[in-house]
């Protein structure tokens, strides 16, 4: 008999009804994050994440009231989530689509779902920087601190080459005229 474990998060990006048989194949107290069906509202405006706006062009129509976690400019929920029988769900009111929104096009799409993945239930302002996974160093005034070495390494400083270029036409030029100049010697004799 082969055991099968069950997974901690399962993400459903269908339109369909979530099957049976995937949600309980994720673990009691796990998370499942789904796409909603309802009416299609097309909206020109964007999705607040992190202090950025992100181009939204369709929604879902929202038709209840949960924990908003990321929102349009108008305030509407585009994520929600609510926990139900030891599962806990998030709710996406748009789609992972180009043709619905720029989400998928941005870096912070992934560090937008960290907090959804990473499952911190100890976590600030829905977050991942506090998570004792997370490798970056910062000192008590709040600067992140790197190997300097290692960053003056590989940095490349790019100068401009014009006043080198300006300097060797001046030298050829000098050389040049000074050559031109120059008496020839009398070699040939009459």
């Amino acid at each position: 008999m082969q055991l099968q474990e069950k997974a901690s998060i399962g993400f459903w990006l269908s339109d369909n009804p979530v099957s049976t048989d995937f949600r309980s194949s994720i673990a009691p107290d796990g998370t499942l994050f789904r796409y909603e069906k309802g009416k299609l509202v097309a909206s020109a405006s964007f999705i607040n994440l992190e202090g950025r706006q992100i181009k939204l062009s369709k929604r879902i129509e929202l038709d209840q009231q949960a924990e908003k976690i990321w929102t349009d400019g108008f305030g509407n929920a585009i994520l929600t989530k609510n926990k139900t029988n030891n599962l806990n769900i998030f709710h996406f009111y748009s789609r992972f689509n180009p043709q619905w929104n720029d989400l998928v096009w941005d870096g912070l799409f992934v560090k937008a779902l960290m907090p959804i993945v990473i499952q911190d239930k100890k976590s600030n302002d829905f977050g991942f920087e506090d998570h004792p996974a997370d490798q970056r160093l910062v000192s008590q005034n709040g600067l992140i601190e790197q190997n300097k070495t290692e960053i003056e390494a590989k940095t490349i400083k790019n100068e401009p080459l014009e006043n080198l270029f300006w300097v060797a036409a001046f030298l050829i030029f000098t050389g040049e005229r000074i050559l031109s100049f120059r008496k020839k010697p009398n070699d040939v004799k009459n």
